[in-house]
């Protein structure tokens, strides 16, 4: 799933939407932020251009740079990009109770174009 957006608030959220006990991580100085339940990733603002947001389980670009990877919370089998006005960008199924997350960028300044990849965390026998 793809979807171009322009942000007044350059910020994009990745958790479980549903879920009400989700932590919202502290936007430090950094590209990304956080807890166990949520991903924050800073993007261009609207002045600068969209953003670009590629959601689901295909691999990133071998271009594209990591910037996170790890395990959210997932309590719905849900997993959506936010932005920060709560509006969902793009939504798609995850694996509960946790769901295995890398998300990529095309600039670790100031990305245009981000990728997130959902997949299990569980291995298969």
């Amino acid at each position: 799933m793809i979807a171009t957006i322009s942000l007044q608030h350059p910020v994009l959220f990745v958790f479980d939407h549903a879920n009400p006990a989700t932590q919202f991580p502290e936007i430090g100085e950094g590209l990304v932020s956080a807890t166990a339940s949520c991903v924050a990733v800073v993007v261009v603002s609207e002045t600068d251009g969209p953003v670009v947001v590629t959601l689901g389980n295909s691999a990133a670009p071998a271009r594209a740079e990591r910037v996170f990877v790890g395990n959210l919370a997932v309590r719905s089998g849900e997993i959506a990009v936010v932005t920060s006005a709560n509006e969902i960008v793009l939504q798609t199924e995850a694996p509960q109770p946790e769901a295995a997350v890398a998300i990529f960028v095309n600039d670790p300044v100031h990305p245009t174009q981000l990728w997130v990849v959902v997949e299990s965390n569980r291995r298969s026998n």
